[in-house]
């Protein structure tokens, strides 16, 4: 038979090729083995066999990992933080209902950016040195993009340009006038915009503001263009007249 102690106590009997539930502590132990052996109702034992083994502590997984983020957003997550008695291995993956989606390794971490809305999972597994491993591993919200339609009504040189959005209730709709920077909320474009007559590039984004994790999601620009059209001259030549006739006129701007 055999008698396995760790640290001078009885912790298994029998063959047995691991014991488990010892290495609670780190630092040095001694595991002994006593065999005996029956011989016509005579046991003998043998001497005390020792080794010494040393039980390290395991790593500490930390990180910066975002409890939500918007689609096509990408941070780095950073194992930086973690706590180690040495250099490691990171080994990363994102989950959606289990399924792997992503894996990545190394120190940093990039948040791939194709990723729909949904809640995913996401782990980070440490690697010492020593062959100790833990992990890390939280849930992250991916929050859908507001989506919307926008139509320009066509204007006049020096005209405000009216704007019909839609929108998901709550969302903040913003334009920006590529021409000159101009930027701006609401349904009316100012009259700079169309002072000048031609076509003229404006960007709509659609902002939406998500309590729950306090982040807003802010859609990519849609850029349209709006034609502004320039404003007719009027002019014409007048010819003198007699009481009672008729007032003629040549008109001079290309008009018929």
């Amino acid at each position: 038979d055999a008698v396995w102690d760790f640290n001078g106590t009885t912790v298994a009997t029998g063959q047995v090729t691991a014991l488990p539930g010892v290495s609670i502590n780190p630092g040095n132990a001694t595991v002994g083995l006593t065999l005996s052996q029956d011989f016509g109702g005579v046991t003998c034992p043998s001497a005390p066999a020792a080794e010494t083994v040393e039980i390290y502590n395991l790593p500490l997984p930390q990180w910066d990992a975002p409890t939500a983020l918007c689609v096509g957003s990408t941070p780095d997550i950073s194992s930086a933080g973690s706590s180690l008695p040495g250099t490691y291995t990171a080994d990363w993956e994102v989950t959606l209902g289990g399924v792997p989606q992503v894996t990545g390794v190394g120190e940093v971490f990039t948040w791939p950016a194709g990723l729909a809305d949904g809640t995913y999972g996401l782990s980070l597994n440490i690697t010492d040195d020593n062959g100790c491993q833990d992990d890390i591993a939280a849930a992250v919200e991916v929050l859908a993009t507001p989506s919307g339609t926008v139509t320009l009504s066509p204007a006049c040189e020096g005209a405000p340009i009216d704007v019909a959005f839609t929108a998901p209730p709550g969302a903040v709709e913003t334009w920006t006038w590529n021409g000159a920077g101009l930027t701006g909320v609401g349904a009316t474009l100012p009259a700079a915009v169309s002072a000048t007559a031609g076509p003229q590039d404006i960007g709509f984004t659609l902002t939406l503001d998500y309590p729950g994790p306090g982040i807003s999601c802010t859609s990519p620009e849609d850029v349209q263009t709006v034609e502004v059209a320039a404003l007719p001259e009027a002019g014409f030549a007048l010819d003198d007249a007699c009481v009672d006739a008729p007032l003629t006129f040549t008109l001079d701007n290309g008009m018929d």
